[in-house]
């Protein structure tokens, strides 16, 4: 997907996440919203850390959904951060499994060798180690927020101005 390139544009990652929510939308019904600033589209960003959270929205979150689906995803600059939210209006997590997946992400912050020995948040514990390892720990961080019933946010804060990662 990317000639073999561990990072890519933020811009090129969002049009990759228009084309999947286009091709999930052929057999699921949701509506869905993309928001990227232009300061931040040329920033390079580690390939694949938000299609894995926009497919866990789509299979978890608004799969059995009984209302009109709706997914928001937006990139932008938030004091020397790039901020991306992936948000959804679907049934939420359930206190007991969020408290288990922060757990389990907050044991890949301690020690990567962790991903591989839990199967609770799987592609979310991926996600936190492939942060920690790219900009080092602290450096970028990894939240979710939901309320069963009414939602989830993912939010993904990375440093904008990095060696080898500021806008281009």
């Amino acid at each position: 997907m990317n000639d073999g390139k561990e990072y890519n544009l933020l811009e090129k990652e969002m049009t990759f996440i228009e084309n999947y929510l286009i091709l999930q939308k052929l057999s699921k019904s949701f509506d869905y919203e993309i928001h990227l600033d232009d300061t931040i589209k040329q920033m390079r960003i580690p390939k694949l850390i938000i299609q894995p959270i926009v497919e866990n929205a789509i299979m978890h979150g608004l799969k059995t959904l009984k209302d009109q689906g709706l997914l928001q995803v937006k990139a932008f600059c938030e004091n020397d951060k790039i901020t991306i939210q992936i948000t959804d209006n679907g049934v939420g997590i359930p206190s007991v499994k969020l408290k288990k997946i922060q757990q389990s992400m907050d044991e890949i912050s301690q020690d990567e060798e962790s991903l591989f020995e839990n199967d609770v948040g799987y592609a979310l514990s991926n996600i936190a180690a492939r942060l920690k390892l790219t900009y080092g720990p602290g450096m970028a961080s990894l939240t979710i927020n939901s309320t069963e019933g009414m939602g989830t946010r993912v939010i993904i804060q990375i440093p904008k101005e990095m060696e080898g990662f500021q806008v281009v």
